[in-house]
């Protein structure tokens, strides 16, 4: 299991989540561009942190040669994951963990509190990212990998008080879009909880939640 951090942490902040696997797999924590011990001067919300996801990838299957991988993505770990596995079929299961659907819905959701009228501000900052970095956001959407996954398991994990990736535009979002695309997914909710604070909610659950998941995708192989 390749843990993934979201953004503006690093692979320290994913600690929490390797201590519910690591009895019964073997999780990997990795610092993407940008982030704890690694370079990189600049964060692309998924983008180009799929190419560090893939060498990781690449590393694994090289030197360690598991029989199977699975990936575990935080928040805007969830798009790296997301925007990998469209391409790379070496990820056999993703477990998403408060995750956006599309960049710009948690965007609309701040700038919109900030400053409406959200739509021109939106258009504002989406074009300033693209002046700093040379992508489009939008291009690690994780709603539009959904089909690429095929028979691949999913599993959404989110709280009900996220108001940053607001759940019915996000996490349920995800839901549709993958019985829809015919994508085996499961997901859960846990009360109360705040964006990327599920385990910290619901710890007891947590566990038993990626534990049985990982054990179906893995007699599902």
């Amino acid at each position: 299991m390749i843990i993934v951090h979201g953004r503006g942490v690093g692979k320290s902040d994913t600690l929490r989540y390797a201590a519910t696997m690591h009895d019964q797999y073997n999780p990997v924590l990795v610092d993407l561009r940008h982030a704890g011990r690694s370079s990189g001067e600049q964060s692309t919300v998924g983008v180009r942190e799929a190419d560090d996801l893939r060498a990781m990838l690449d590393w694994l299957v090289q030197v360690k040669q598991p029989a199977r991988i699975a990936v575990f993505g935080d928040s805007g770990g969830a798009a790296t994951a997301m925007k990998l596995a469209r391409s790379d079929a070496r990820i056999s299961a993703l477990v998403l963990e408060s995750p956006h659907a599309r960049f710009v819905y948690p965007l609309e959701q701040r700038v919109g509190q900030a400053a409406p009228p959200t739509y021109p501000s939106v258009w504002v900052v989406q074009l300033g990212f693209w002046l700093r970095t040379g992508v489009w956001p939008w291009e690690a959407d994780p709603i539009d990998a959904i089909p690429d996954l095929g028979s691949r398991p999913l599993a959404i994990i989110y709280g009900t008080a996220d108001d940053s990736d607001l759940p019915e535009r996000n996490a349920l979002a995800l839901l549709e879009a993958a019985r829809t695309a015919g994508v085996p997914v499961e997901i859960h909710a846990c009360p109360g909880a705040g964006h990327g604070r599920v385990i910290d909610t619901c710890p007891t659950e947590y566990r038993e939640w990626v534990a049985s998941f990982l054990g179906r995708a893995s007699a599902g192989s």
